[in-house]
């Protein structure tokens, strides 16, 4: 479970650990790995790390109660397990949980799965397509609403350029739609 971010400084590359104790290290250029690439991943880890640490436990959203209660009426005299918003390595470590279960998340997604709208698989559907510069331009002004001016100095290009990206973007996703 991530705790800290990775220092700016040191996000040039990306580091990927295994469970058994291996790691990868993604650079730029090869395999296909763009600094976009890299960009995002350091941003799904800071997301984890802001998700991890803020919002340990998150309170119960209507689409949850279902599940729940569903859980509920399957495991009669048992306490719900915890609810914490935490990574996929939480529940596969087993120091800190029994990694039996690790089911609980696998039926989650599968519920969550099941009733996502028609018009947000479609939009998922145009975002796959979209070359990784835009998915990342997509996932932090459009979906995180972070400033363009953010971006842009983050991924060390021109404000204007990002703008002119959010613009492409918003052409595709009204010409696919």
């Amino acid at each position: 479970m991530k705790t800290r971010k990775m220092r700016t400084d040191a996000r040039s590359t990306y580091t990927y650990k295994f469970s058994d104790g291996t790691s990868l290290e993604l650079k730029p250029g090869s395999n296909g790995v763009t600094e976009a690439t890299i960009a995002l991943l350091h941003r799904m880890d800071d997301n984890e790390v802001y998700n991890n640490g803020k919002q340990m436990k998150a309170p119960v959203q209507d689409w949850e109660k279902d599940g729940i209660a569903k859980w509920k009426n399957n495991h009669p005299n048992e306490d719900l397990p915890p609810r914490y918003n935490a990574s996929l390595d939480y529940f596969s470590d087993t120091d800190d949980m029994d990694s039996d279960q690790s089911y609980l998340l696998a039926e989650c997604a599968v519920e969550m799965e099941d009733s996502v709208p028609d018009d947000v698989e479609k939009l998922r559907e145009i975002v796959s397509q979209m070359p990784d510069e835009l998915v990342v331009i997509y996932h932090r002004v459009l979906i995180e609403k972070e400033s363009e001016t953010a971006v842009a100095e983050d991924l060390h290009i021109n404000r204007k350029t990002v703008y002119n990206r959010v613009q492409r973007i918003k052409k595709l996703i009204r010409e696919n739609f």
